[in-house]
Formats: structure tokens, C-alpha cells, sequence
């Protein structure tokens, strides 16, 4: 992922301390493109609704990121992972 002039990237690890517990995070004002991973080798489930990431739901598989771009909105990502002490990172790039 290229980071254009003018944006400033900002880094964020956020431990799901709790098994099949959701936890949130609010993208910084301005935020233009992000993208999300488990730190380790476990499925995530991200949602952008508050109390649906146990049930509507899209997963990240182990392994792999999953990014937005061009967005224009600041959002809150709600998240969960079914095994205790994982830990999200979180890059997101601001105008």
C-alpha cells in the first residue's frame, strides 16, 4: 500500500484480551484508507455496527489484511477473535 504526499500514517495495536468479546476502535479524524490484521495466525471478525462482529459479520482470514481506501467518513471498527490475547493492528492514513 503506497502512502501519497500529505497523508500521515498513523499505527495502532489494540489486544483482544477476552476470547469472543467484541472491542472497538475509532479510525482518526480525516482518516482516507486503512487496513487491519491479526498479529498472528488467527481469524478476525470485523464488523462496522456496534454488538454485530458475533453475528454480522465479515471474517479476515488467518494471515492475510484487509484495507479500505478512499473513504471519506471516519469510522469505528468492532472486532473479535475466538482466542484471548491477540492483538489487531491497525495502519490508517490520514489527509
Amino acid at each position: 500500500m503506497s502512502n501519497k504526499p500529505g497523508r500521515k500514517p498513523t499505527i495502532s495495536n489494540q489486544t483482544m484480551t477476552l476470547a469472543d468479546t467484541e472491542y472497538s476502535y475509532q479510525l482518526p479524524e480525516s482518516t482516507v484508507k486503512f487496513e487491519v490484521k491479526c498479529r498472528t495466525d488467527f481469524d478476525v471478525k470485523l464488523a462496522f455496527i456496534e454488538t454485530e462482529s458475533s453475528t454480522n459479520y465479515f471474517t479476515i482470514p488467518s494471515g492475510t489484511s484487509y484495507w479500505e481506501d478512499e473513504i471519506e467518513t471516519t469510522k469505528t471498527l468492532y472486532f473479535q477473535c475466538a482466542d484471548a490475547g491477540k492483538v489487531l493492528e491497525i495502519k490508517s492514513w490520514q489527509s
